[in-house]
């Protein structure tokens, strides 16, 4: 008899839903931040008018590849009204800051 009840209490400890329905915040990938302008984008994705753009600091390529969220551009007609197009210092060339 006690083999039984402790069967019981064992396999109703285990009872779970078959088929569980999955739900949106546990099984979607929503994207609840993004990167700005200089942020890095190696674990993060750019906001949607950015661009991951990569390049080398002062050390050059004997230093880390650094990769951060920029709005690339040719002049500062191609920035929003209050950035410009510059070269960052040590950083990407032709980014609006």
């Amino acid at each position: 008899m006690r083999a039984f009840v402790l069967v019981f209490v064992v396999m109703a400890g285990c009872a779970t839903d078959p088929d569980p329905t999955p739900t949106a915040s546990v099984y979607s990938n929503p994207q609840v931040a993004s990167a700005g302008i200089g942020k890095s984008c190696g674990d993060v994705p750019c906001a949607s008018d950015l661009s991951c753009v990569s390049y080398y600091g002062v050390a050059g390529p004997q230093g880390p590849l650094i990769e951060t969220c920029e709005m690339t551009c040719a002049t500062d007609a191609d920035c929003p009204s209050d950035r410009h197009c510059v070269d960052a210092t040590d950083g990407p060339k032709n980014v609006c800051r």
